[in-house]
């Protein structure tokens, strides 16, 4: 089954009546003749460049830091709107660097990067899931957090695995399409364990209305028996001598296909380009409670804490709405939520009714305080 899957966030204030819904261096760059463009990122160039000089050693990316502004950044600062689709001109960064990916700043939504020339990695790309001072292990940007002795005890995530089960996450959830994109998740605690579990690595949409050069690093990793992490790479071409490892899921489209470096990863596709965007076939689009229904926006569903995707003031169940397009009629949908204190929530909807290409179903749901991140998949 392919999972068709919408990816929203909900965060909740802790209270019960306000809630929210919400490298390996690189010594040389190559560069490549390229034909007449065919393939368009659809990036406006509004971020600007992104220049990480080289030797910069490991710095975490966040949109709000100055430290990634550049002579073309607007003044609300880099991805305006957070929708976590970021339009540069170009992106180079520099041997030495290492630009790292953390959930806890970008949230779950996957790390989506348009380039509308030349995009050059000689540093490295990180989209593993850190350690953190105080022993917690955070997923990476588009991951799932594992779980936490003293909390949440299984992994988070579509795949994420129970604790005690000795066994790491699935990743039947992810496909050669990579749609949707979504990183890795996360493993559960082992029986009778003081640490945390790890969390699963990143995920990573690179897109270039010219060429993709790595001479550096994109890695993955997630450690400990949690779900790597999955990344496409969109260009006109794609070359260099770097290292793609530790990818779960690997998707490279291009026309000229020269990367000659090292690939680590369990699936590797390559093919054409193919639109960086795809319209989900299932989207959450209304939370009714007895305050009056709240819309939830099918333009850009964040999936970022620190920017809500809808607030809603309820404490008892709610309905949600689920809107699909082409998926048989009579098909149930599984609402599923991952709260950042309480856990795994989820409900079942009614069988689709309406036509194919127009149908809806709606299921009931208690939302936890805490921040949420919620998915609809359709059951087979």
């Amino acid at each position: 089954m392919m999972p068709r899957a919408f990816t929203s966030n909900i965060n909740t204030p802790m209270n019960n009546s306000l809630q929210t819904i919400a490298a390996l261096v690189g010594i040389f760059t190559l560069s490549i003749s390229l034909p007449a463009a065919v393939f368009d990122s659809g990036s406006d160039g509004s971020d600007g460049p992104l220049n990480i000089p080289g030797g910069s050693n490991t710095i975490i990316f966040d949109p709000d830091d100055p430290l990634f502004y550049g002579p073309g950044t607007p003044p609300e600062g880099l991805d305006a709107d957070r929708d976590g689709v970021y339009h540069f001109t170009t992106i180079t960064i520099g041997a030495g660097s290492y630009l790292q990916f953390r959930g806890d700043v970008l949230g779950h939504k996957p790390v989506i990067w348009l380039a509308s020339e030349d995009v050059i990695i000689n540093g490295s790309l990180v989209l593993s899931a850190p350690l953190i001072n105080s022993g917690v292990i955070i997923p990476a940007a588009g991951g799932f957090a594992g779980g936490q002795p003293a909390g949440i005890i299984d992994g988070q995530g579509p795949g994420g695995s129970l604790a005690g089960s000795g066994q790491g996450p699935s990743d039947d959830y992810v496909n050669s399409y990579l749609i949707p994109l979504i990183g890795g998740s996360g493993a559960g605690v082992d029986t009778g364990s003081a640490d945390a579990a790890y969390s699963g690595g990143g995920a990573l949409l690179l897109a270039s209305s010219l060429q993709i050069v790595i001479n550096g690093s994109i890695y993955a990793y997630a450690g400990g028996g949690a779900g790597d992490g999955n990344v496409r790479l969109i260009a006109n071409g794609i070359s260099g001598n770097g290292e793609l490892f530790y990818i779960n899921m690997l998707r490279m489209e291009a026309y000229m296909h020269l990367f000659s470096g090292t690939i680590n990863s369990q699936k590797t596709v390559r093919t054409r380009p193919g639109n960086v965007f795809q319209e989900s076939p299932i989207k959450i689009t209304i939370i009714e409670g007895n305050n009056g229904p709240y819309a939830v926006s099918d333009l850009n569903p964040g999936a970022n804490k620190d920017a809500p995707d809808v607030t809603i003031n309820e404490g008892g169940s709610v309905t949600i709405q689920v809107e699909c397009t082409n998926i048989p009629l009579g098909t149930t949908i599984r609402v599923v939520g991952w709260n950042d204190t309480v856990g795994q929530v989820e409900a079942v909807t009614g069988g689709l009714t309406g036509t194919l290409a127009a149908s809806e179903a709606t299921c009931v749901m208690v939302i936890p305080t805490g921040n949420t991140t919620f998915m609809a998949q359709a059951l087979p």
